[in-house]
């Protein structure tokens, strides 16, 4: 049920696959399923989403505020798609809040930092395209 709940949501710019669940809509999960199983399956359809698009797989959702004041992310790099490290998204973004390695991270922003969460993530979405075709 989680797992559908996520690519239920799923969408696709040019060339990255994404997810994004806002506070309400992590809410409704983590009242369900507990932390772990909510970064668990974000990861896999992380994956899951790289591979559906050739190219990269991202999954976004707001931790439910009784846990934390973050937004996490999760970007993954399909296995058929191999010219760029992701790691070079932290340092184009100045993402202190992360790491990983070359086909996959994690970040995290404060909620704070983020007013529209759709637009940043559509920005986001914009910006690593823009890295790909370099």
């Amino acid at each position: 049920n989680c797992f559908n709940y996520f690519i239920e949501r799923k969408r696709f710019s040019n060339k990255i696959g994404y997810v994004i669940l806002a506070e309400g809509e992590i809410g409704h999960l983590s009242g369900e399923f507990d932390n772990d199983t909510i970064v668990s399956v974000a990861r896999g359809v992380a994956d899951i989403l790289a591979e559906e698009s050739r190219w990269l797989g991202l999954v976004c959702y707001a931790d439910p505020p009784d846990q934390s004041d973050l937004i996490q992310f999760r970007l993954r790099r399909s296995h058929q798609y191999k010219a760029i490290d992701l790691r070079t998204v932290l340092k184009t973004f100045s993402i202190s809040n992360g790491g990983g390695h070359e086909g996959a991270i994690g970040f995290r922003i404060p909620k704070s930092e983020i007013d529209d969460l759709e637009h940043f993530v559509e920005q986001m979405i914009r910006g690593i395209e823009d890295l790909i075709e370099t």
